[in-house]
């Protein structure tokens, strides 16, 4: 991903600046692949809820007025019979960045990439795109409210849906998004 640098006899570097922000044509088509996309949805369930927490205590007032705005970007194209993914995009690299972490915003990036396709299909479900901007204003509320616990929980419950849908509409089942849409005890 342009992320890490190996060097042998001296370890594992974070590379400072990247050569080049788009992945590795062969790394992204590898993970295009349905079971990837699982892995990748795992991933997210392991970062984003955490990015949620941090950003409900991190977020400055400019950043969360940024949110605010991408979301009313996102309802206004759900008016125009849009599907909101240019908004929804914007809220999720504003969320990142108000986390407060630079390489979590790098991370972040590279993961959506990723996910683009899976991301696309699930708000072209019915009723998700809306769907999608209610879980996206649980989770702002949660922020404003500097309520990181539940910003996380908000968080989690929106990718789970969304991974639920994206195998129920792929025809794979939704048996691990059942499995992490159940509430960790942690998480109540």
């Amino acid at each position: 991903l342009g992320i890490l640098e190996a060097r042998p006899g001296e370890g594992t570097f974070l590379v400072s600046q990247p050569t080049d922000s788009q992945p590795d044509p062969i790394i992204a088509n590898a993970f295009r692949s349905w079971e990837n996309q699982r892995k990748l949805f795992e991933v997210r369930m392991v970062i984003e809820p955490d990015i949620a927490a941090l950003a409900a205590r991190r977020a400055s007032f400019e950043q969360i007025v940024g949110m605010r705005e991408a979301l009313r970007a996102q309802e206004d194209a759900l008016k125009r019979g849009e599907d909101g993914l240019k908004a929804d995009s914007v809220f999720h690299d504003l969320l990142a960045a108000a986390a407060g972490n630079d390489i979590l915003v790098r991370i972040m990036e590279s993961l959506m990439d990723f996910l683009q396709e899976t991301r696309e299909a699930s708000l072209q479900a019915k009723n998700r795109p809306a769907a999608s901007l209610k879980q996206h204003k649980a989770i702002l509320r949660a922020i404003e409210g500097r309520d990181p616990l539940a910003a996380e929980r908000r968080m989690r419950e929106h990718i789970a849906g969304m991974e639920q849908l994206v195998f129920a509409t792929q025809g794979l089942g939704g048996e691990a998004a059942e499995n992490i849409a159940q509430p960790s005890a942690a998480s109540e």
